[in-house]
């Protein structure tokens, strides 16, 4: 992280959701927040594909298609688990595919938010806004849904590049335009969110 930042003029890193079978949002990555944090630095997340841990999904060949878009999903939940906005509030988190599954169930995880968050945790729908999150999905349904759970200003133009290539390259800038946002959304989405987020 420091030869990235430091020597490299870099302004953030990139991390999996899990390292060496721990989740990124364990305890002994503090000093890693931490530093970030002072910083004020960027922390984009991605999947490892490691199915979420589940034999199912990697045995039916599952891990990319949604085994992918449920990291994303246990991550965010765990990042508000371990109180990551309340304590680490400068870094900028970035998490893929739309957040995976939790903009979809935004309502239902704060109605269930006892059972995995304490009394004095902020529900879910608003502790979701402290993230920033990539369009790679290209599903117009599921960026409208994620903009209204987030908003507009935490959505950042996202390719999976080199995954995606070609014409799927293509798609994932054409279907932010074709989504039936107003335009000043679109550009914010296209280009004006990241330069904010990118101004250190």
């Amino acid at each position: 992280m420091r030869r990235a930042l430091d020597e490299l003029g870099m302004v953030g890193v990139t991390a999996g959701t899990t390292v060496l079978g721990k989740s990124i949002a364990d305890p002994a990555f503090d000093g890693f927040f931490s530093e970030l944090n002072r910083r004020k630095a960027v922390l984009f997340i991605h999947p490892i594909g490691g199915s979420a841990g589940s034999p199912l999904i990697e045995s039916t060949k599952l891990t990319w298609p949604i085994g992918a878009p449920l990291e994303d999903t246990i991550c965010l939940l765990q990042f508000m688990q371990a109180n990551i906005p309340s304590r680490f509030p400068d870094i900028k988190i970035i998490l893929p595919h739309l957040g995976g599954f939790a903009p979809f169930l935004i309502a239902r995880l704060d109605q269930l938010k006892g059972h995995f968050l304490p009394d004095s945790a902020a529900p879910p729908s608003v502790q979701a806004k402290y993230f920033w999150y990539d369009t790679v999905n290209a599903n117009p349904s599921a960026l409208r849904c994620t903009q209204e759970a987030v908003g507009t200003d935490r959505l950042l133009f996202g390719t999976d590049y080199p995954f995606w290539r070609d014409d799927a390259f293509k798609l994932c800038a054409d279907y932010i335009a074709e989504a039936g946002l107003p335009k000043a959304d679109v550009d914010r989405i296209l280009d004006g969110n990241a330069q904010r987020l990118l101004m250190v």
